[in-house]
């Protein structure tokens, strides 16, 4: 046999680490894509939070503002039925 012809065990480890090497870059690629994705869920999901937050100050002002309305109306209603009935 030649030396410089490699033989059947040679060329199938070849082939074996190419694929491996292929294997390697494509888990690479993907991580790195599961990276950006993650990166852009986690950011979408801080905004939604913000988001959130500044709802629910708002709700609590509105029930606030609510609150002291109805009690402003529930106190001239009783002075109007006092004035009218004395």
């Amino acid at each position: 046999m030649c030396s410089n012809i490699p033989d059947h065990r040679d060329f199938s480890s070849m082939v074996k680490m190419r694929r491996l090497k292929i294997r390697r870059t494509k888990t690479r690629v993907d991580m790195k894509e599961m990276e950006l994705e993650n990166l852009k869920l986690y950011l979408e999901n801080k905004c939604i939070m913000e988001e959130n937050k500044r709802l629910r100050e708002r709700a609590l002002f509105l029930r606030r503002e609510n609150r002291a309305l109805l009690s402003h109306i529930s106190s001239s209603s009783r002075e109007a039925t006092a004035l009218h009935n004395p």
